[in-house]
């Protein structure tokens, strides 16, 4: 094999330069690192060390290098924890702000470990522990903010007691948000409702109208609409009160969701696109994101197919720009719907199996019961019953595993439709009566498509409708 003469002069210097490295004794290394800082720092000036739980950086010419010049801070040795920490904060920020999870997770790492315990500690603790949410590492997220918000209310740190009470409440509320995406709505709704009575009792209202919307998107996956509505609308005026915008921006999304699941489709809309808007305002893409997908599915449902998919393809790219990779399986599972929708099954399939991966990966339950379930009736338009069963039952499990009682509705409904098909009215007809009670009830929407689905199928099974539609 031959090697072009830049290619083998790269690796030569590389080799070089790493043997007169290790040529150097140790502290020469350290005195190496150091000299490294001071000259950077002469050329364009120390930046600041700003703290703060949610800090805004004021731009400074080092940050570019700023992850290298933490790395020549850790190298430089014990002596030079400011700046090592100077350099960790920047470039986990900055990270952050790019949407590079890994990377900000692991700069806030080095932190607790450069730190060892107080305030700077507890503070990189929570924060890795939010990246990890934002990345979908649920359990990750959940253990780092439980030993965040533990550590916050157990310091005697008086100098940074202001900032240890916010990281305390924000590290309690994020991970009731990991809890309720691990499925545990019952256990996140009951917790945010203790959340808000402590953040009231200490001081922390700002935190209320979040732990509201928290507790809000719990009760809305078991199916507890008038409950979610109040408490939505009770968040969007605190919101309103103190001008958070963050909030204001989702309640308007969950109103969407509340009026999608009812069959308000143009209040659903106008509820959507008023959360675009706002969450452009605020700068937040993510949520702009997740709200065009959630627009896509509303106006599918109304008919607006090439709208639909021209949303679902926003949703989708910002999603893949903002690291959401919940966004991205559950928008790959949506694709799947139009595909499977437009006939064809066969290019659906993959996707469903793609958004299953990334819910499993991400210990989603959700995510994996939605693909699942979708993926079943993929199946069974191929005439591949067997398989479309054992996927519709797993789906099945893991939504009564997290008590909700939409997917449980909808899955029990689909399941007697295979029943049907597979000359089992009998059972048909008893899990029928099992799922269609809940499905009406969450939302009478799908539970009028999925009855008429029902008799299409029967028709087409040569089963009277009657004997599985029975009252």
């Amino acid at each position: 094999m031959s090697v072009d003469a830049e290619t083998a002069y790269l690796f030569r210097h590389a080799i070089l330069r790493d043997v007169a490295y290790e040529l150097h004794t140790p502290s020469q290394r350290r005195a190496l690192h150091r000299l490294t800082l001071d000259l950077m720092e002469q050329l364009y000036g120390r930046p600041p060390l700003e703290s703060g739980v949610l800090a805004k950086l004021t731009p400074h010419p080092l940050d570019r290098f700023a992850g290298e010049l933490a790395e020549h801070a850790r190298r430089a040795g014990e002596e030079q924890p400011a700046r090592l920490r100077t350099y960790l904060v920047r470039a986990a920020y900055l990270s952050e702000g790019a949407y590079q999870h890994a990377e900000a997770s692991e700069y806030w790492r080095q932190l607790e470990i450069a730190e060892g315990t107080g305030f700077w500690h507890t503070l990189a603790l929570s924060n890795r522990g939010l990246v990890s949410l934002l990345a979908g590492n649920l359990e990750e997220a959940r253990q780092a903010l439980r030993s965040a918000s533990e550590a916050a209310g157990e310091s005697t740190d008086e100098l940074h007691a202001d900032e240890l009470r916010k990281i305390r409440f924000r590290a309690w509320l994020d991970g009731l948000q990991a809890r309720a995406r691990q499925g545990k709505f019952q256990e996140a709704a009951a917790q945010a409702g203790q959340l808000i009575e402590a953040a009231r009792e200490n001081g922390m209202e700002a935190i209320v109208p979040k732990a509201l919307l928290v507790q809000a998107s719990s009760l809305y996956h078991t199916g507890e609409f008038d409950e979610c509505e109040a408490l939505v609308r009770q968040a969007q005026q605190l919101s309103d009160e103190l001008g958070d915008r963050p909030s204001a921006t989702r309640s308007a999304g969950q109103l969407g969701m509340v009026s999608h699941s009812r069959g308000r489709l143009d209040d659903a809309a106008g509820h959507y696109r008023q959360a675009i808007e706002l969450a452009r305002a605020v700068g937040d893409l993510r949520s702009e994101g997740v709200w065009w997908g959630n627009l896509a599915g509303v106006l599918r449902a109304a008919g607006k197919s090439s709208e639909a998919r021209e949303a679902l393809a926003r949703a989708y790219e910002i999603s893949r720009q903002t690291g959401d990779r919940d966004s991205e399986a559950t928008w790959r599972s949506n694709l799947a719907n139009m595909l499977r929708a437009a006939e064809k099954p066969a290019e659906a399939e993959p996707l469903y199996r793609e958004a299953l991966q990334i819910g499993t990966e991400l210990g989603n339950r959700s995510i994996c019961s939605l693909a699942l379930g979708n993926l079943s009736i993929a199946l069974g338009d191929l005439k591949r019953f067997d398989e479309a069963e054992r996927c519709l039952k797993q789906a099945l499990q893991l939504a009564r595993e997290m008590n909700d009682r939409w997917l449980e509705g909808g899955w029990l409904c689909h399941l007697a439709s295979v029943y049907v098909l597979t000359g089992r009215v009998r059972e048909a007809a008893e899990t029928w009566a099992q799922g269609a009670p809940l499905l009406e009830q969450t939302d009478p929407v799908l539970f009028r498509d999925a009855s008429r689905e029902l008799r299409e199928t029967c028709a087409e099974a040569g089963v009277d409708s009657a004997r599985v539609l029975k009252p």
